[in-house]
């Protein structure tokens, strides 16, 4: 393929373009981290006033012991609410990364292909039937690469599936051990 100046510059935009949208999406989930973090400390910090206050007021080891499980309870439940909520930005993340690299893959595919089709019919005379064989592994090379992305996404959804179902067994047995 010929570089030509307009090639590589076009090829620089993209490039910057995709840094950008890295960076974006990067900022946009790390913003996000540190939000949940300042609101998780501040419900910590509230929590542990009620908690004093609570416990000031006890008159037995009976209520003592009844206000502690509760406010564990409480706790167990916001420490998985909190990490689910973790888990979601990053998959949500991953999803957009995930996003911009297909896109880009297919871009690039598609100008790669051009150039090569161009500078293969201006350099060979008569290679028409090479020409033809090489797309034609270009194509197959690029349904075996949609087919991993393909297979990439439902592995992620299973996982996602799986972890979801471990979330929810945890939350079932904090449960049923506060109603014992």
């Amino acid at each position: 393929m010929l570089a030509t100046p307009e090639n590589v510059s076009t090829f620089n935009a993209t490039a910057f373009d995709t840094a950008l949208k890295f960076v974006r999406i990067s900022i946009d989930a790390t913003e996000q981290y540190f939000n949940m973090g300042v609101e998780a400390g501040r419900e910590v910090a509230g929590e542990a006033a009620k908690v004093t206050r609570s416990t000031g007021d006890v008159t037995s080891i009976k209520d003592l012991v009844a206000i502690q499980s509760k406010n564990a309870e409480k706790g167990v439940d916001k420490v998985i609410n909190f990490s689910k909520s973790l888990m979601d930005v990053a998959q949500q993340a991953q999803k957009e990364y995930a996003a911009v690299i297909e896109s880009k893959v297919a871009e690039l595919n598609k100008v790669f292909m051009a150039g090569m089709d161009q500078t293969l019919k201006t350099t060979i005379p008569g290679a028409d039937a090479a020409i033809a064989a090489f797309k034609s592994t270009a194509a197959a090379s690029t349904a075996a690469f949609d087919n991993l992305a393909k297979m990439a996404k439902q592995t992620a959804n299973v996982a996602e599936a799986e972890i979801q179902a471990a979330t929810d067994a945890v939350v079932a047995k904090a449960k049923a051990a506060k109603a014992k």
